[in-house]
């Protein structure tokens, strides 16, 4: 099972000018790479990542899928996809975490 993170788009929330802004999108996918990176592992903590803005949050939802790419012994990395409740994909993130001794 992969983490799975929803945040809701509401306008007390991460929306402005009716779209979600950019961080909320990173910070959700971000959430979803610590829960993944962690599970069964040493604390990791994020060294690197990147995100690739695909199609503007306009939706009430917002989901973050953590897939590990590899988990090393003191490196790991993963692809998070952050769609909306139609599954239209927002960004794709790609991450690098350090586990800490």
């Amino acid at each position: 099972m992969q983490p799975f993170c929803m945040l809701p788009a509401t306008p007390m929330g991460p929306v402005r000018c009716r779209t979600v802004m950019g961080g909320a999108m990173f910070t959700l996918a971000d959430y979803a790479f610590a829960i993944a990176s962690c599970i069964g592992q040493a604390p990791t903590v994020s060294v690197a990542s990147t995100i690739e803005f695909l199609n503007a949050g306009t939706g009430n939802e917002m989901y973050a899928e953590c897939t590990m790419d590899k988990m090393g012994r003191s490196m790991c990395y993963a692809d998070v996809k952050v769609t909306d409740e139609n599954d239209r994909v927002l960004a794709i993130v790609k991450m690098t975490g350090y586990r800490l001794k």
